[in-house]
Formats: structure tokens, C-alpha cells, sequence
């Protein structure tokens, strides 16, 4: 819907939207973290710390307009919303957010070791209906997209030297340290 309005509008509300998804990630992480037992003093410091270790990954990522935030926020959804026992939620979240970067996907073993069968099931269907529904409107130009993704997202990079610096993968980070 952005791609409908004037770059500098749509830019602003996709800052602002980014924006509510850290304010409510920061709520989540101090309900989740036992927040209400701290004192007025202990929560302030939470705030802090947490800002404070997490500032330079959110602010670059307000500049550049990444998708770090969306993802996080995503994910920490997930996790929220089953803790509260909301599967459809927790579920469509997880699959949202691994549609956008696989690595979210591992969550779902986090929720199978939980055994939270529904929101694993919820987010496998949701998953698969997400990312097969363009095959339905439009296949040649969805397979074109998963073709270029396969050349340039995973062999290329896959061929690529995994020591460089700015590689932050798993591998990347294991190609460097050994």
C-alpha cells in the first residue's frame, strides 16, 4: 500500500509504523521479563539497559528503512501471543516473519520443544499460504522472483567468500573465527 502514495509520505508512516512496533516490543519485553515486580527505580533501569544495548541495531535501522524492526517485532509477536495461548496470532505472525528472513523460522522449534502443536500448525499454514498465494494471481512472474532469489540470494551468496567482514552469518562468523 505504500508504493500508492508519495515517497515522502510513505516513508514517514513507514518511520512512525516502525516506530509503535519498537514501543510495543519494549512493552512486551518488560511484561515478559517479570517488568511489574520491579520497582519504579528497577523499571527505569530495565528501560535503560535496554535502550541502551539495543539502540545502535534500532536506530540504523529507522535510517535505512530495514526491515529489522518489522522482523523483531514479528517474532516477539509470536512469542507474546503464545504465551497468552492466541495461536491464529502467534502462528500468522511467525509465518510473516519467516516469510521475510528464514532465520525467524527456527522459532518453530522453539514452539515445538513447547509443544504449542496449534501455533506450529497455524504458522506452517500460514507460511505455505502466504508465499504460495502469488502463484495464484500471477505464477510466471512469482517463479521469476523465486528464481532470481535461489541465483542471487542463496547461490551467490553461498559462493561467496564468507570471511568478509560484513558477512554476519552463521557462517560468516565461523569462517572467521576458524
Amino acid at each position: 500500500p505504500l508504493t500508492f502514495i508519495p515517497m515522502a509520505w510513505a516513508s514517514v508512516l513507514w518511520f512512525t509504523a516502525k516506530l509503535m512496533m519498537l514501543a510495543a516490543m519494549l512493552s512486551w519485553s518488560f511484561e515478559m521479563l517479570g517488568g511489574r515486580a520491579l520497582g519504579p527505580r528497577g523499571r527505569a533501569w530495565f528501560l535503560i539497559g535496554t535502550l541502551a544495548s539495543t539502540a545502535r541495531f534500532w536506530i540504523g535501522d529507522l535510517q535505512y528503512g530495514n526491515t529489522n524492526l518489522v522482523i523483531s517485532f514479528l517474532v516477539l509477536g509470536c512469542v507474546w501471543f503464545d504465551l497468552r495461548r492466541h495461536a491464529l496470532l502467534a502462528g500468522t505472525l511467525l509465518a510473516m516473519a519467516a516469510t521475510i528472513k528464514v532465520v525467524p523460522g527456527l522459532l518453530f522449534l522453539w514452539l515445538l520443544a513447547r509443544r504449542r502443536w496449534s501455533t506450529v500448525a497455524v504458522g506452517g499454514v500460514a507460511f505455505v499460504a502466504i508465499n504460495a498465494l502469488p502463484l495464484v494471481f500471477e505464477a510466471s512472474a512469482a517463479l521469476e522472483i523465486w528464481r532470481r532469489y535461489l541465483d542471487f540470494g542463496v547461490v551467490a551468496k553461498l559462493s561467496d567468500d564468507l570471511g568478509k567482514p560484513d558477512n554476519q552469518s552463521l557462517w560468516g562468523m565461523l569462517s572467521r573465527a576458524l
